[in-house]
């Protein structure tokens, strides 16, 4: 039991919770909403990764960060505007 301490309990809960658990619950719940709606969620997974590390003090803010956030930002609005030649509601119902 004294390996377990070291660093294993800490590994094997990372590797069932934040691993595991959570793509079984992402890969069950992208079943439910459109694709679109999935890629432009899971798109934006960095950005919220990096605005909580610098939120909680774990990484100091630089300005890459915030040109690559609104970057990804950007390709995000334009990937998921409406085409002026197709019906500009099609984006909505999907």
């Amino acid at each position: 039991m004294a390996q377990l301490q070291g660093g294993a309990l800490p590994a094997l809960y990372l590797g069932l919770f934040s691993t595991c658990l959570c793509y079984f619950l992402q890969t069950k719940a992208q079943q439910y909403v459109a694709p679109p709606v999935a890629g432009v969620t899971l798109s934006m997974e960095s950005i919220f990764g990096s605005l909580f590390s610098v939120l909680l003090g774990l990484e100091l803010f630089r300005i890459n960060m915030l040109l690559g956030g609104l970057i990804i930002t950007l390709c995000i609005v334009l990937l998921n505007a409406p085409d002026k030649k197709e019906n500009p509601d099609a984006l909505v119902r999907a």
